[in-house]
């Protein structure tokens, strides 16, 4: 009898398991609307100023003096939906700054998500990345469009007439139409094949002689189980640290709570570093002082350059209980075949020489540069790549204004 119990109460527990589901959280418009600013409150831009509306109907975004408006649907999963009209005789600007805003839809996922319970950094990577998937596989590489800048007297463009291909910015009006349905031509759709949580379209739609609409149109699956990609981001950059460096063979190990700041003194001149890793805030002081600081849980590594050197370091970052407020670290750099003297208990130094690698990295920062530049030839690609390249900058665009990246 009690072999029996047992059973009955394991197959229940099977069944309970297998009809499992998680339980999301009802998107309303008010707490779209705290999501959304929420959003704006985490970025750290100052460049551009994002400011949400929430409506019954609409999402009205605001961003540099302009509005724009998000259709959103809150019934069963949401669905948040933007119309771009293109009407013959746009300028090239004019569509450019219309069709960039194809990926606002996005800000509907990442809110959506958030009242989920996942924190705006991990959602933007994750979306990134999932993205990045979708729009790789659908690249195809027939035929080709070239946009030329002849607006530009310093361009020098010598005119082409015979190659149908080649749009010419001053031409674009005349032939915006044409182009739409080149890179329009079939229904696009990407799907999150990680945890199932959206689903993007893209298509053209009211179509005339002179005119159509561009629809880009995204669902949130709220059946789909967010807890997955919590910590996604953290997971996500400590990947990308360097497998060369570890905490047994660097040079300098830095040991830290959330907060706590290390000084490093050199007595040569601190060039710059190339670090890996989000759980650390890098100043620099002066040219023979810098700090890093713990800013949360995790994993960092890299090189700090010197007048005629390199040192590797390793950096743990661990909680703080109670928030407490630590002593600061100090860490003496004695550029010498005897490297490490001076330095403190919660640092760990192997004494190896370096061969000295600047690679031109004369500052701290690694830049990100606009890929979207040109001189005389705007960005070209095969069929319909042109706006899948533009999507992919899109979502770096967001990441860049809404995540508090590290310097990577």
């Amino acid at each position: 009898m009690k072999k029996l119990k047992k059973i009955t109460v394991m197959l229940l527990i099977i069944v309970l398991f297998m009809n499992y589901k998680v339980i999301a959280v009802d998107v309303t418009k008010e707490n779209l609307e705290e999501a959304l600013n929420n959003l704006i409150s985490y970025s750290e831009s100052e460049e551009y100023d994002y400011q949400f509306n929430v409506s019954d109907e609409n999402i009205q975004i605001t961003s540099n003096g302009k509005d724009y408006y998000l259709k959103y649907d809150l019934t069963n999963n949401p669905t948040f939906t933007l119309e771009i009209p293109i009407q013959q005789g746009m300028s090239y600007e004019d569509f450019n700054e219309q069709s960039n805003n194809i990926i606002l839809p996005m800000f509907g996922y990442i809110a959506v998500a958030n009242i989920q319970g996942v924190e705006f950094e991990d959602l933007s990577i994750y979306m990134m990345m999932s993205l990045l998937g979708s729009i790789t596989d659908s690249i195809s590489s027939e035929g080709t469009y070239i946009i030329i800048d002849d607006t530009d007297p310093s361009n020098n463009v010598v005119k082409d007439e015979t190659d149908k291909n080649i749009i010419y910015v001053s031409e674009f009006g005349e032939r915006v139409i044409e182009y739409v349905n080149y890179l329009f031509k079939d229904k696009q759709v990407f799907k999150d094949e990680g945890i199932n949580s959206y689903e993007w379209t893209i298509e053209k739609i009211d179509e005339t002689d002179t005119s159509c609409k561009i629809v880009s149109s995204l669902t949130v699956n709220l059946d789909a189980d967010f807890s997955k990609i919590e910590d996604y981001a953290n997971e996500f950059w400590e990947s990308t640290l360097n497998k060369d460096i570890t905490e047994e063979n660097a040079d300098y190990v830095i040991n830290l709570k959330v907060g706590q700041k290390c000084i490093i003194n050199s007595d040569t001149k601190i060039i710059g570093h190339f670090f890996s890793g989000t759980c650390y805030e890098y100043n620099k002081i002066s040219d023979n002082c810098a700090e890093i600081i713990g800013t949360k849980e995790g994993k960092a590594n890299g090189y700090l350059y010197l007048d005629n050197t390199k040192k590797s370091f390793f950096i743990t970052v661990d909680k703080n209980d109670g928030n407490l407020l630590l002593d600061t670290i100090t860490l003496d750099i004695e550029n010498s075949s005897e490297s490490g003297e001076g330095e403190t208990d919660n640092t760990n130094n192997q004494s190896e020489n370096n061969e000295f690698f600047l690679n031109n990295q004369n500052n701290s920062n690694n830049n990100l540069t606009d890929p979207t530049t040109a001189k005389s030839n705007l960005p070209q690609a095969g069929l319909r790549n042109n706006i899948y390249i533009s999507f992919f900058i899109g979502i770096c665009f967001i990441i860049a204004i809404f995540i508090k990246f590290k310097k990577h």
